[in-house]
């Protein structure tokens, strides 16, 4: 991984950001995407710190696996934690401008960066704003300076390294996600179709929206998540109409096979239908997240080019990698510049959807990639 996707050389600065072990639970929940729905479903404190301390004790054991590496390869590796609870205020502002410019500076002082955090940098708020350019968030802030690349991994999962996602030829990987993405921008729309299941939905597309992780991060600006090989579009608030079946893996939820999830919208792009089985053990989990407006919307759509991933996993880096796989995110992208505000961030998987681009198109089929030989 640090050689073929982010190229790291010998006595290169490799830093990994980690969260460390802290008794603020709820401040961490509150940070993420990831646990949101802790705030829901009515777990106690006892079983939210359980499943906090080992989401970050494998996230620790990943980055010893990662030191050793650098160790190997020559290069030097430090390991720069985050605690949110000494650094952001309860309004997830900084403390103070000082503390955030140390952030800033010592987050700068690596050539590579390495997201291993359980709330992710795309959280941190920027350490302030310039009267020439506006930035989201730190980890913009901080990749606008052209010194360091970097990976999102802090939704990463121990399978992504055994023979999973990870371990894809990226070189191959690369080209092939590439030419998907420009296939794409050339198209207006977008329809996910699966007669049998009775999906029918259409995307219309904005170029300047739809982007791509190769899994090669080899110049300074460079960054996106890993385990990687998809193409993806940011969707415009409401731009998505039609008919969704889900019944694939989807994160916050598990396996939804057994009590599947039907949506549909109205004209505007809204989600105005929601059919779910009381019987479902998530049934109370979906209703409350259907009361925040956001998750009302189709925020993402994700395809997966990556052989290695697995379609079946529940894990998020491998569901939506894996090739043919077709996901799309319930809720906000202004994270990846969309228009859509809030909380919900949820990727559910379409198994064996076609995907068919301005009406002629067909570029999977029953989730079988279809590219043209070059």
């Amino acid at each position: 991984m640090l050689t073929q996707c982010l190229g790291v050389k010998e006595n290169e600065k490799v830093m990994i950001v980690e969260t460390p072990l802290t008794k603020c639970y709820n401040s961490l929940v509150r940070a993420n995407r990831i646990l949101w729905w802790y705030r829901y479903c009515g777990r106690d404190s006892k079983e939210l710190e359980d499943t906090i301390v080992k989401l970050i004790k494998r996230r620790q054991k990943i980055g010893d696996a990662l030191r050793i590496a650098c160790h190997e390869i020559g290069c030097s590796v430090t390991f720069y934690a985050i605690d949110i609870c000494k650094v952001l205020d309860t309004d997830f502002r900084w403390l103070s401008k000082q503390t955030a410019q140390k952030v800033f500076r010592d987050l700068l002082d690596a050539d590579v960066l390495i997201d291993l955090s359980l709330f992710g940098l795309d959280e941190l708020p920027p350490i302030g704003l310039s009267k020439f350019r506006s930035f989201a968030n730190l980890r913009q802030e901080l990749l606008s300076t052209g010194k360091l690349r970097g990976a999102d991994m802090h939704i990463v999962s121990d399978q992504s390294f055994v023979n999973g996602a990870m371990c894809a030829n990226y070189d191959k990987l690369a080209k092939e996600v590439c030419q998907l993405e420009n296939i794409i921008k050339k198209s207006r729309t977008l329809d996910i179709i699966n007669d049998e299941k009775g999906i029918d939905v259409r995307i219309k597309i904005r170029p300047e929206k739809v982007f791509k992780g190769t899994g090669k991060i080899l110049k300074p600006g460079e960054y996106h998540f890993l385990p990687s090989g998809v193409v993806g579009v940011c969707l415009t608030k409401g731009s998505s109409t039609g008919r969704l079946f889900l019944d694939g893996p989807a994160y916050a939820f598990g396996d939804l096979s057994d009590f599947p999830i039907t949506l549909e919208t109205d004209n505007n792009g809204r989600i105005v239908d929601i059919y779910l089985s009381e019987n479902a053990p998530y049934y109370s989990l979906v209703m409350n997240m259907f009361k925040m407006d956001e998750a009302h919307y189709l925020g993402e759509l994700i395809i997966g080019l990556n052989p290695n991933g697995d379609i079946n996993s529940v894990q998020p880096m491998e569901f939506y990698v894996a090739r043919g796989s077709v996901s799309l995110a319930l809720g906000k992208n202004d994270h990846i510049g969309g228009d859509i505000s809030g909380i919900v961030h949820v990727h559910v998987c379409i198994p064996e959807a076609t995907i068919e681009l301005d009406d002629r198109r067909i570029i999977l089929e029953k989730g079988k990639l279809i590219l043209p030989e070059e």
